[in-house]
């Protein structure tokens, strides 16, 4: 069982953008939701066009290249997921092609076509935001820097600096590189990045590849400081970007660790935009497009994660805290705000870090604002002890765990990120249990469980389920339609409304849609859910040894 510890809340009647809402506007915002799709279709039909166009003028010419590069660009994103294409890192450079020759107009006319394509998104975008659409208005930025990678605006947005190498100033098609402001740091402070080292100053790299290793001011070997990093008070420490990883099992494994949970969270964080900031907040970046409120990021304090060699030590390290520590295999820790895992021999996955990070994410942004409104309550009433307000205590639970376990589906696949994949094993579950079992609880029943109704249930295994089909649902059904209403939900359980402290919107409010209509339409949706393989039962057998 993924075990989630989180303190207090209260929130509001916010629509995606944050402001309230009422029917007519709910309608009106579906109207302009649209409009923003037709305006993005007709574009991308002329910009697919265009594609057609030079693909065949270069396929008269054999030149087999850019026909390939073409048709990986006219291939829409499938809206069964979330889908985020790796940018270059180096700035490009000209086209080092002759414009007079075949090759050189070809590069040269699709650079203008998705520059100028790049252009049009850009626009339609910023109309998203300033709508009250800004998880929409990322997923256009994120597609903008695909098409213009240099685009400075799509790339500060996305958390991006230009940085320049001294070193390589001189050098032939060098235009600098695109990083983020924490590694633009390290790299004034002639550190390296290293894949399996991590960051170390430039100097050392040699050291390491001959087999020694720093220990407290010394030189030592490899072997001798993995048996006294063995000591977890002598762990490895791993400094990324955003976190911070303590490790007895290998300086390896805990960058990879810390690797991969930093892909998960640039994905994570372009994703869930209007969550982590305020409509407000988005708009002046967009119109200011500027980084500085990203340099501030990269000085604030590292999640923290604790990466153990064997469950063992897990377990000893955290039972008397939490006595039923062994049922779980991994778990992040409200009270001081760290992620626990342990090296799992026969789980080759990243799934558990993606669920228990996307707990810590959640709650360690929005610790201010529910601690002001804890403290605003406490003076209504006259408390002489603040009393925290435990996250979902008395309803709206499965959306806490639901997106948790819906964001397991993460994966990095070549130079792709992907959210959502329809044959991930709780997805799959969710719709054999509602399709084969009839198993379902209907969501205005499922809303009205709190923490404790929902984690020590019977039918805990088909809840966890239920409540990953449910966010698919919420993230993809009709393109994403529902995708900000989601977000304004989660918003209204982490961040509480200080006019209205105790007040969550529902999702029926929040859509405009009533919980009976929302069943029908989730039914339809599973009902139509891509099933893996030939074998259902095999899919539900498998999500259901995982479910907890």
């Amino acid at each position: 069982m993924s075990m989630l510890l989180l303190l207090v809340l209260a929130p509001a009647d916010v629509s995606p953008g944050g402001q309230a809402r009422t029917t007519d506007s709910r309608g009106r915002a579906d109207r302009q939701l649209d409009l923003l799709r037709s305006r993005y279709v007709k574009e991308r039909d002329s910009f697919v066009r265009q594609l057609d166009e030079l693909s065949g003028w270069s396929a008269q010419r054999q030149l087999d290249d850019v026909v390939s590069r073409i048709s990986a660009l006219r291939t829409p994103v499938a809206s069964d997921r979330v889908v985020s294409v790796e940018l270059p890192r180096y700035v490009r450079p000209p086209i080092d092609v002759s414009p007079d020759s075949d090759q050189g107009e070809a590069e040269q006319r699709l650079r203008r076509v998705q520059t100028s394509f790049a252009v049009e998104v850009y626009r339609i975008a910023r109309n998203a935001l300033r709508q009250g659409f800004p998880s929409h208005a990322m997923q256009l930025v994120r597609e903008v820097a695909r098409h213009d990678p240099d685009h400075r605006f799509a790339r500060a947005l996305l958390g991006y600096v230009r940085y320049a190498d001294p070193a390589r100033a001189d050098q032939a098609g060098y235009q600098g590189e695109w990083v983020t402001p924490y590694a633009s740091r390290m790299l004034r402070r002639r550190h390296v990045w290293h894949d399996k080292y991590g960051w170390i100053l430039s100097t050392h790299v040699r050291k390491y590849n001959d087999g020694l290793r720093p220990f407290r001011g010394k030189w030592i070997t490899a072997q001798r400081d993995a048996v006294l990093r063995r000591d977890f008070q002598n762990a490895w420490v791993v400094r990324t970007d955003h976190f911070e990883v303590r490790t007895n099992h290998s300086l390896e494994r805990g960058v990879a660790v810390a690797r991969s949970l930093e892909r998960y969270h640039t994905f994570f964080f372009q994703t869930f935009a209007a969550f982590f900031e305020t409509p407000d907040e988005l708009r002046k970046r967009f119109q200011n497009s500027t980084v500085r409120g990203m340099r501030n990021a990269a000085n604030a304090p590292p999640y923290k994660v604790h990466y153990y060699a064997a469950k063992q030590e897990f377990v000893d390290r955290l039972i008397e805290r939490i006595p039923r520590i062994a049922m779980t295999n991994g778990l992040y820790y409200q009270t001081d705000q760290t992620s626990y895992f342990f090296h799992d021999v026969g789980d080759e996955s990243d799934s558990t870090l993606f669920h228990e990070a996307t707990h810590q994410f959640f709650d360690v942004s929005s610790t201010n604002a529910r601690r002001q409104a804890a403290l605003k309550r406490a003076g209504k009433v006259r408390q002489r002890a603040v009393q925290p307000w435990v996250v979902a205590e008395k309803d709206d639970f499965w959306v806490i765990e639901g997106i948790a376990c819906y964001m397991e589906s993460f994966r990095h696949d070549k130079e792709r990120s992907l959210l959502g994949d329809p044959n991930y094993v709780r997805f799959q579950a969710a719709r054999f249990r509602l399709m084969n079992s009839d198993f379902y609880v209907p969501l205005q029943d499922f809303a009205e469980l709190g923490m404790q109704q929902f984690q020590m249930s019977s039918e805990i295994r088909q809840y966890y389920t239920q409540a990953a089909g449910l966010v698919h649902f919420f993230m993809h059904f009709d393109d994403g339609r529902y995708r900000e209403h989601l977000i304004a939900h989660l918003t209204a359980l982490y961040r509480p409304n200080l006019r209205r402290p105790g007040h969550v919107p529902s999702l029926a409010e929040l859509t405009g849609c009533d919980f009976s209509e929302l069943d029908r339409q989730y039914r339809q949706y599973m009902k139509e859910f891509p099933v893996a393989g030939n074998d259902p039962d095999g899919a539900s057998t498998a999500a259901v040894e995982i479910d907890d």
